[in-house]
C-alpha cells in the first residue's frame, strides 16, 4: 500500500473526487495520505478536497521544491 498519493482532480475514467470518495470507504488505518496536485485550485476546489479527506493541496503549475516541502509536512504529520 502506498503511504502517500499525489492525486490530480482531472483524470480520465475516474476523477480525483471519485477517488477520494472511494478512499473514505477504507478503514482510516489503511488510507494513504493524499496530496491533491491540480490546476483546479479555486477555494471551492481546495475546500472540497479537504472535505473529502485530502491532507494537502498543491496548485499547478508548482515549484518542485514547494511540493517537496508539502510532501515532507504530510509525512511528518502521520
Amino acid at each position: 500500500h502506498p503511504g502517500v498519493v499525489l492525486l490530480d482532480i482531472m483524470m480520465p475514467v475516474m476523477d480525483g473526487w471519485a477517488f477520494l470518495e472511494q478512499l473514505q470507504e477504507l478503514p482510516a488505518s489503511e488510507r494513504p495520505r493524499v496530496i491533491v496536485v491540480s490546476a483546479r485550485s479555486s477555494l471551492r476546489d481546495r475546500a472540497k478536497a479537504a472535505e473529502l479527506g485530502a491532507d494537502a493541496f498543491v496548485a499547478k503549475p508548482f515549484n518542485v521544491d514547494d511540493l517537496l516541502v508539502v510532501l515532507h509536512d504530510v509525512e511528518q504529520a502521520s
